[in-house]
């Protein structure tokens, strides 16, 4: 599990960007995602409760996280991906 110098450095790289990404690539879901698929799954893991404030707070083109043993597009531009390997685009900047 991250610790809070993690979150912060979550945080500060998001905030580097103006909370706009293209991809968010994760192990765990957020929150709302994690309950689709356990209704009685506690609220009680932070890192779950921080993705979903990520997700509340960030523009982005989709997300993909690894948690959940099913290869399926769900929701708010995530996908969960379990055996599947998909291609992404990855933008040029003109910081780079």
């Amino acid at each position: 599990m991250p610790d809070y110098a993690e979150y912060n450095e979550a945080i500060a790289n998001l905030e580097a960007t103006n909370f706009e990404v293209d991809y968010i690539i994760t192990h765990a879901a957020p929150e709302d995602t994690m309950c689709m698929f356990h209704p009685r799954h506690e609220k009680k893991y932070p890192l779950n409760n921080f993705l979903e404030w990520v997700r509340k707070n960030t523009k982005y083109k989709h997300w993909y996280f690894g948690h959940l043993p099913v290869d399926e597009d769900l929701w708010r531009n995530q996908t969960a991906l379990w055996f599947d390997v998909r291609n992404i685009e990855i933008s040029e900047s003109v910081d780079n």
